[in-house]
């Protein structure tokens, strides 16, 4: 099974980085179909391009303020012509402008699912999860 169009899936996790780093929730939101749902690291729920947009917004003013995401790998396993889902590995740094209720640095995985439309590509779902040491674990 191959992933073919003008652009390759990849493209919107790239983009959603982009977004993500100039605190830009309505870039980040159009990334996601009408219908679309996002989970974040902290278990919310948000539910369509409007949410997206209103629930990144929030972060993004005050959990996320001076920070910066990279994507360090994006692995594709193509469902079927039209869908994939990707795993995108990231890393949070933050920087100077950081507030006292900016995120610590940290590290995890997004996982979505998009799909192909007549266009281009546009992403279905969206869970962040980030990464954690088990409790009782020796920290690294």
């Amino acid at each position: 099974m191959t992933v073919e169009s003008g652009t390759e899936p990849t493209a919107l996790v790239e983009r959603l980085s982009e977004a993500f780093n100039t605190k830009d929730a309505n870039a980040f939101a159009a990334l996601f179909a009408p219908e679309a749902e996002f989970v974040s690291i902290l278990g919310q729920r948000m539910r369509g391009r409007e949410g997206i947009a209103a629930g990144h917004k929030v972060v993004f003013e005050k959990l996320l303020t001076g920070t910066r995401m990279m994507v360090t790998r994006i692995d594709v396993m193509p469902l079927s012509d039209q869908i994939v889902m990707m795993h995108a590995e990231w890393n949070r740094e933050r920087l100077p402008e950081a507030t006292a209720t900016t995120l610590p640095p940290g590290s995890g995985v997004l996982t979505f699912i998009a799909r192909r439309t007549a266009q281009d590509w546009e992403l279905m779902a969206a869970t962040n999860v980030q990464e954690s040491t088990p409790p009782g674990a020796p920290r690294p």
